[in-house]
Order: C-alpha cells, then structure tokens, then sequence
C-alpha cells in the first residue's frame, strides 16, 4: 500500500518547533483535522508539545533533529513521510539564538555561517525533500516566518539579517514558480515579540553577551523593552492558516512594519550627534 493511499488526513511538518509559532501553529493545524509533525532540536520539550495536543485531540509526533545539519533533516523528514504517509504542508520557523546575534561590523564565516545554516540553508534543504511528493500531486504549500530585517536591517542581528532576506527571497520566488504547479508558497514577516516566551527573552538579556555602551547591545535591548509591537502566536497561526487556504498573497507582515526604520534612523541620529 502506497503512503498517499494509507494518508488518512493531511499532515503539517513545523520544523523549529517551540512553545511560540511552532506550537500555535501546530495547534491552529491540528484542530482543523490535520496530523501534525514536530521537528526541533530539544526532545523533551517536544514530547511535551505533543503531550499537549494529543489533550487536545490532536494526533501529533515528535522527530527531533537539528534543522542546521542537513542529514539529520532529511532523515526526520523521511521518518515523517514513513510515518504518516506524506507531508501536504511544510512550515519552516527556525529562529537564531540571541546570543549568536551580532552587529555589521562584528560579522565572520564563523558566526555567520551557522545562522545561514539554520534560516536559509535547512529551508532549501526541507523544500528539496517534500517538493518531489508535492510537485507529483500538484498540491502542497510551504509556509515561512522572518524577522522584520529580512525587509529592513538593524545593528544587532545583522548576520541574521542577511540570512532572513535570503530566506525571504526564496519563498518570494517559490510563490511565483510554483504557482503553475497548484504549490504555495508563503511567508510570515514578524515586525516585533512574539508575546509567548518575552519574559523568558528579557530575563536572558542581562547574560547576554552584549555589554551596555555597545551600540549593538542598546538597540537590542530597545527593541525588546521599548520599541517592538508585540505580537500573539496564535495571530500568526491564524495568518498561515489563511494564506494557506487563500493562497492569494505571498507574504503578511504582522505587527509594526516601521519598527526597523525607526531603529535606522535612531542609529542614524546618534551617529550624526556623535
């Protein structure tokens, strides 16, 4: 028997699945009638992800792997596709760690490279894996997420930056191409917190790496106490849910589009004054 023939139900892989998008996502999915596939680096909270939803009624499996690593994607995806029978909907929200964050001037190979692993690179690599199946049936979506600087660059996430644009790019470009195919391809811009995981976020702030008088370090730390709309997982659930059935738009921006200029002109200001 064939896996499309034993697919009792649609099935949604969210890859770099954690307590804010990843889980509202799957939430959102889940009780729309799909099975849903999580896929992140951190077992034990996956396993508790699915525990929550199966409380919900939502058949749901953990696969952790590490999106940044490229076998081990391709074989969760796999062990996914094996064990429901195929994947209609893929959503890719990866997200870079705080700490790897740095400003322009301070960018290497090194510290870039891994960020473009885990934003761009894994995202080509979970596309090559279920677009063959998708491309076959002519159906499928693929779903992203990025930061705000994917549009307009800041000091202190340059690195991700630059890989959110490219990120960003290409899921413009899958919009159009595959469109002929019956695939979508759409993406959420974040501009601003996600309002699950915040405290979290600010109570790490002081163990950053950054040191106060780093014009870097200020603007993060703005960002994240003053100036950023905050924005309900569960809006950007309800957003990728209605792309995904709409399929009329490639991207939405959720929160406050100005937020990044405002932080360019504020450094801009100081620059001027200094």
């Amino acid at each position: 028997m064939t896996n499309e023939n034993r697919k009792a139900k649609n099935v949604i892989a969210v890859l770099g699945a954690g307590p804010g998008i990843g889980l509202a996502v799957a939430r959102k999915f889940g009780h729309e009638g799909y099975q849903v596939a999580l896929l992140a680096r951190n077992a034990a909270k996956l396993d508790g992800f699915v525990s929550t939803l199966a409380s919900e009624g939502i058949d749901a499996a953990a696969f952790p792997c590490d999106v940044s690593e490229s076998a081990q994607l391709v074989t969760a995806l796999k062990n996914v596709k094996a064990r429901f029978g195929g994947i209609d909907v893929l959503e890719y929200g990866p997200t870079a760690e705080a700490a790897s964050l740095v400003a322009p001037r301070k960018i290497t190979l090194d510290n870039v490279t891994p960020v473009f692993a885990r934003i761009l690179l894994g995202a080509v690599v979970a596309v090559n894996e279920v677009l063959p199946d998708m491309l076959e049936r002519r159906r499928g979506a693929l779903l992203f997420t990025a930061p705000a600087s994917a549009i307009t660059p800041v000091l202190f996430s340059s690195n991700l930056a630059i890989a959110a644009a490219g990120l960003r790019n290409y899921a413009s470009s899958l919009y159009v191409d595959l469109a002929r195919d019956g695939i979508y391809s759409g993406m959420v811009t974040i501009a601003g917190l996600i309002v699950e995981g915040d405290t979290q976020r600010k109570q790490n702030l002081a163990a950053d790496a950054r040191k106060p008088g780093d014009p870097g370090w200020d603007e993060y730390r703005d960002f994240h106490e003053d100036r950023a709309a905050h924005i309900v997982a569960a809006d950007v659930a309800e957003t990728m849910w209605t792309l995904c059935q709409e399929r009329d738009r490639e991207e939405v921006v959720l929160g406050d589009p100005q937020v990044c200029h405002r932080m360019r002109e504020a450094a801009m200001r100081e620059a001027s004054a200094g």
